[in-house]
């Protein structure tokens, strides 16, 4: 496990003590770090695909996510992990869609 998700896991037990309103604050916290790292990776790549870009990814996620849930895939090893992972996606895609339908860019430039 990558030093980031280990610290992701740690800071995600902890925050379970905490009053709700700052464990939101830290789970915001923690889709910002990551989408402000991706989007220094790989540049304002959110508006070549728009609304439908995020819309198509959110779409990924809740089939990954029903895999895991629904189908009753949590005796895999790491599941926790790939919960975490995929929640912060999905939190950081629909705030991609949020931001896209501010600026009416429903499909991509």
């Amino acid at each position: 496990m990558s030093r980031e998700k280990e610290l992701l896991n740690h800071l995600i037990a902890w925050i379970s003590g905490e009053p709700r309103s700052q464990q939101f604050d830290i789970c915001c916290y923690i889709g910002k770090e990551l989408f402000l790292r991706k989007n220094t990776e790989y540049g304002d790549s959110i508006k070549e695909t728009g609304v439908l870009g995020a819309v198509v990814a959110i779409h990924g996620i809740c089939a990954r996510l029903s895999v895991l849930c629904i189908k009753g895939k949590f005796s895999q090893e790491n599941v926790r992990e790939l919960l975490v992972d995929l929640f912060v996606d999905l939190h950081n895609y629909a705030n991609i869609a949020l931001i896209m339908l501010g600026e009416d860019n429903l499909d991509g430039v």
